[in-house]
């Protein structure tokens, strides 16, 4: 990855991983219930899947689940825990008799908040993130990393043992991502996709190495 934003620099093109789930306004209003990053002290996910394709397709188009999920968890690594990861603890189950990852579990953690991610293929489809503070917890429970466009978004806040419904206006995290790229492909400033392709690059690697407990 380091070459190809070499590449990208020296040609003054943008590089960017199309990981775009966040750009949907929910994830604003839940940064706001929490009061920002300062005060995150948990973070889950939870993306588990029905397994559509036979081992065989899976192989051959190096779509395990890591592959296929990975951006999530080092996009949410990057995004909550600020870049700033003090350790990193990763396992995973294989496919019986196949290299492809059927699940894979991730631990990251700084000096304020920790981040559990459960990654799946084969079970019971739940797509969910939920952000805990001291006093607060926000569950997104539907489509959390493909939130609908053409409806309105519900999460539910926890808060004094007491339970409320918030809706979030439509809003389209796909025309958002794209928004941004045609900005900064007219100002040409394309640091910040860099930098996000980097980290999350970064991330995966650690991973998909073996290196199951990091000390960053």
């Amino acid at each position: 990855m380091k070459d190809l934003i070499k590449i990208a620099k020296n040609k003054n093109l943008l590089l960017s991983e199309a990981t775009l789930f966040n750009y949907h306004s929910v994830f604003r209003k839940i940064n706001s219930l929490i009061g920002g990053n300062k005060n995150l002290k948990f973070i889950q996910s939870n993306f588990t899947i029905p397994q559509k394709k036979t081992l065989k397709q899976i192989e051959l188009t190096l779509s395990d689940c890591f592959m296929d999920m990975s951006p999530y968890a080092s996009s949410l690594i990057r995004l909550y825990l600020d870049s700033k990861v003090e350790h990193l603890t990763f396992f995973n189950e294989k496919f019986n008799n196949s290299k492809s990852i059927k699940n894979f579990y991730i631990l990251a953690k700084n000096s304020k908040t920790k981040y559990f991610g459960n990654f799946a293929v084969g079970r019971e489809y739940l797509s969910q993130i939920i952000f805990t503070s001291e006093k607060k917890i926000v569950y997104l429970d539907f489509q959390a990393f493909a939130l609908p466009s053409n409806k309105k978004i519900k999460i539910k806040l926890k808060e004094n043992n007491k339970f409320k419904n918030i809706y979030i206006n439509k809003d389209d995290s796909i025309k958002n991502y794209f928004k941004k790229i045609l900005s900064s492909i007219g100002n040409k400033r394309f640091d910040e996709f860099y930098n996000f392709t980097l980290y999350d690059s970064k991330i995966k690697s650690m991973i998909i190495k073996g290196k199951k407990s990091i000390k960053l």
